[in-house]
């Protein structure tokens, strides 16, 4: 029994099956079993905290200062479901990745459920949209879709000290059935730079004397 265990079962790394070299006895044999399934069951527990995570990046709070040595880009970021989908509206989540030209340094701005305005301290530098990220309820890895459409590969400097709005996104996940895939999309990018920064200025009162830039994309 304990040979055929170890045929359909390879413990993981770090998790070991200790096996004697006398004949073992009936009660060794179910204390073999009941460890080596124990280990398997720990296996199947261990394994899902490895998946890789969309990690998104901390958003500015609305208290916080401005530091003279950071850059901010902002906007906001809007994830809705139509209401016959058959999915949840917490079980996907959807970034946007704005990444550094030079260097690749990324950035995953989360979209939410609301019409918030988002903000993130970003270095120095130029910048560009790079792609989508994709994740379940707990922000496992579902997916990503570079974004090479024209309007959307512009570049824009960000200077530090300033605030730079890059539009109003609107996602869209979507699972017609239960037999059907996720979708995600980007829906739109709309140019609200007046409105938004209006009410920007007003939600994070720290920055109402930061200077901002508008580096709008717009789409489609």
């Amino acid at each position: 029994m304990v040979n055929t265990l170890q045929m359909f079962y390879r413990a993981p790394s770090g998790l070991s099956l200790r096996v004697e070299d006398k004949m073992p006895t009936r009660r060794d044999r179910s204390k073999t079993v009941r460890h080596q399934w124990g280990n398997a069951l720990a296996a199947f527990v261990f394994l899902p905290l490895v998946t890789a995570c969309v990690i998104f990046t901390p958003q500015v709070g609305r208290d916080s200062p401005a530091e003279a040595d950071s850059g901010y880009i902002y906007g906001r970021f809007t994830l809705t479901t139509p209401e016959s989908s058959s999915l949840g509206g917490g079980l996907v989540k959807m970034g946007l990745v704005v990444a550094d030209t030079r260097t690749g340094l990324p950035y995953t701005i989360q979209f939410l459920r609301s019409r918030q305005i988002s903000v993130v301290a970003v270095r120095p530098g130029t910048y560009t949209l790079s792609k989508l990220a994709f994740g379940g309820a707990n922000s496992e890895t579902m997916g990503e879709e570079t974004l090479t459409h024209e309007k959307l590969t512009k570049e824009f400097r960000v200077e530090p000290g300033k605030v730079y709005y890059i539009g109003d996104f609107l996602g869209l996940t979507n699972r017609p059935s239960i037999f059907s895939k996720v979708d995600w999309s980007l829906q739109s990018i709309r140019n609200n730079y007046e409105a938004t920064t209006r009410d920007f200025k007003q939600r994070f009162p720290k920055f109402q004397n930061v200077e901002s830039v508008s580096a709008s994309y717009e789409y489609p």
